[in-house]
C-alpha cells in the first residue's frame, strides 16, 4: 500500500512539472508578434509624440437623441 501512494505522489508531482513547462512554452511572446508587445521602431525605444499634433474634433452643438 506504501508503494502505491508514493507512486501516485511521485506520479502527480512528475505531471505537474510536466504541465508547467508546457504551459510555459505555449505562453511565450513570438518574436514576429506586433501587437503592442514590442516598440514599434524597433530600437528599444517607443516613438515620441511630435508638436504637430492636430486637436480632436469639435463636439456637435446641439441636443443629439439616440432613437431606438
Amino acid at each position: 500500500m506504501k508503494n502505491r501512494i508514493l507512486t501516485f505522489i511521485i506520479g502527480v508531482l512528475t505531471g505537474a512539472i510536466v504541465m508547467t513547462l508546457v504551459f510555459s512554452f505555449i505562453n511565450q511572446p513570438k518574436n514576429d508578434d506586433n501587437m503592442g508587445n514590442t516598440p514599434p521602431n524597433g530600437k528599444g525605444q517607443m516613438h515620441q509624440p511630435n508638436d504637430n499634433m492636430e486637436e480632436p474634433p469639435a463636439k456637435p452643438d446641439g441636443n443629439m437623441e439616440m432613437k431606438p
